[in-house]
């Protein structure tokens, strides 16, 4: 389960970095200053992103057979 709840968690972390980064080049071209809207943004980014990161290191840390498995075979 932790499996598949990471392989469909990793779409949301692509469209949120996406959002995030669009949105940096959209104020950076418009010069405006960094708001509490863009603060919000880059926070859910890393929340998105770290829970991401956690999930592949349980699903790393519960995996028995690391010792014989390539990294190939432990991502799919």
């Amino acid at each position: 389960m932790i499996k598949t709840i990471h392989s469909f968690w990793a779409y949301l972390v692509v469209a949120i970095c996406v959002i995030a980064t669009l949105n940096l080049i959209i104020g950076m071209i418009k010069k405006k200053p960094f708001e509490s809207r863009d603060f919000s943004l880059s926070l859910i980014t890393l929340i998105v992103t770290h829970i991401q990161f956690l999930l592949g290191a349980v699903l790393l840390g519960i995996n028995s057979q690391f010792g014989s498995m390539s990294m190939v075979d432990i991502m799919s």
